[in-house]
């Protein structure tokens, strides 16, 4: 458990100096931002010795793989496909990927992958550029109520709740010193990691609870 202890009279002492002012940037003004691939499923029984021969081992995840700050990489599955992906749709170490319909849930690539995970168009991909942005503190602020509260303005009167490229290139961002992201990063991981093992204490506490009342039934009936 991690305990933050505030001296009253320190944060409003302080408070000024650890949020100060920030200047604002667009988004497309410090990452590459693309959709991801459409994605191309063959038959293979219905496929001639020519496809056969390109037929490449590559793998996708669907929308269930990721939620908010996580990528289960227990969801990837076989895309059997002999069209030539371009290297840009392809997963690599630091990729942030966004969900283009709701809850337009964020998460990164921690970690590099291998070279055959294809990011699919149900995903945007963005590639932080600017050095003043680190991408794991970007992914936290783009699963933020701020900016979802951004996306949901922009989508807003859409007959679909689909998140285009070029909304998602407006968004506005605030800049922060690079020391600060480092220890708002490492802060915000830790309590991710805390909330995902308190949402897996619950799950295993709820299934020992159906057990003891299955068990307890079955022993009724004897």
């Amino acid at each position: 458990m991690i305990i933050i202890k505030f001296e009253k009279n320190n944060l409003k002492k302080n408070s000024t100096n650890l949020f100060p002012s920030k200047e604002s940037v667009k988004l497309e003004d410090i990452a590459e931002i693309l959709s991801g691939a459409m994605i191309v499923r063959n038959n293979r029984d219905k496929r001639n010795d020519k496809l056969k021969n390109q037929d490449n081992d590559y793998k996708y995840f669907p929308l269930k793989a990721v939620t908010k700050n996580n990528i289960n990489l227990n969801h990837l599955e076989p895309l059997e496909s002999c069209k030539d992906y371009d290297k840009k749709y392809f997963a690599k170490k630091d990729d942030i990927i966004m969900k283009l319909t709701p809850p337009y849930e964020v998460a990164i690539f921690p970690e590099d992958v291998g070279e055959n995970i294809v990011i699919s168009s149900k995903f945007a991909i963005i590639r932080v550029f600017d050095d003043e942005f680190l991408p794991i503190f970007l992914s936290y602020i783009l699963n933020s109520n701020k900016v979802k509260n951004q996306i949901y303005r922009l989508v807003e009167g859409s007959f679909i709740s689909v998140l285009k490229i070029h909304y998602l290139k407006n968004l506005v961002i605030d800049k922060i010193e690079i020391e600060k992201q480092k220890k708002f990063a490492e802060l915000l991981f830790l309590l991710n990691q805390r909330k995902e093992i308190l949402i897996e204490k619950i799950k295993l506490e709820n299934d020992l609870a159906e057990f003891i009342i299955n068990n307890f039934i079955t022993i009724e009936k004897r």
